[in-house]
């Protein structure tokens, strides 16, 4: 025990010190400013966008950052092309591609700026190029035609006739989802409207198991007139 001890305290850190960088950034959390600073300058201490990031960046002003911005013959204030709202939209995208001045806005401390993630589409099954696609645009719309394109055609063994799209019901229990049939052949011909897919759609394309198990012994060397015999010519 210490009778009459003295105490020194030091404030390490403070978020009315700091810009907090959230969302899809490599090293997301609150980073130390004291006055001003350049939007890119703390993208990259934050490491950059990360590969999931779309175009889209939020910025929601601090007390700092407000009283600043409509300080009149404040000349940081005056050169920065800020909106003087108190939350806006930035095209991050195009700041960290080609630092557009414009974009790259003075950051004040307790601003916080949150990279928006880019919205995704999962094209799976009989497709060239299967897998998860992001739209870096959330205004961006992308039909069964596109997604086909985007992922390389539909493949030998594709079964045109059952391709569906699987998307999640919010009436329904959590993953679950509806299934909505694809008429290709009446979408290419123009006789319907090409679907338009929403985020975190699943576009499935089935394959014949037949036609790929025809395949895959052409492939090893026997002959159709064997796979024939063989059973392996079984269409579903």
């Amino acid at each position: 025990m210490l009778n009459n001890a003295q105490v020194t305290v030091s404030l390490r850190e403070t978020r009315l010190h700091s810009v907090i960088i959230s969302g899809s950034v490599r090293r997301p959390q609150a980073y130390p400013v004291y006055g001003p600073t350049k939007l890119l300058d703390l993208l990259t201490q934050a490491g950059g966008l990360a590969d999931d990031a779309g175009n889209e960046a939020i910025v929601t002003r601090g007390q700092t950052g407000l009283q600043s911005a409509g300080e009149e013959g404040n000349p940081a204030a005056e050169a920065d092309p800020t909106p003087k709202e108190q939350t806006f939209t930035l095209d991050i995208k195009k700041l960290v591609e080609t630092g557009e001045d414009k974009t790259n806005i003075l950051l004040y401390p307790g601003d916080r700026v949150t990279v928006q993630r880019a919205a995704l589409i999962y094209i799976l099954g009989a497709v060239s190029r299967p897998g998860g696609y992001a739209l870096r645009d959330p205004r961006e719309q992308v039909t069964v035609l596109k997604a086909l394109a985007m992922a390389g055609d539909t493949t030998a063994v594709a079964k045109k006739k059952h391709i569906t799209v699987l998307r999640k019901d919010p009436a329904a229990p959590e993953g679950k989802r509806q299934e909505i049939a694809v008429n290709l052949k009446a979408m290419l011909t123009g006789q319907i409207a090409d679907l338009k897919l929403q985020s975190d759609d699943i576009l499935y394309v089935p394959e014949s198991s037949g036609l790929k198990a025809m395949r895959q012994a052409l492939g090893t060397g026997i002959g159709a007139g064997t796979a024939l015999a063989t059973g392996l010519l079984i269409y579903h």
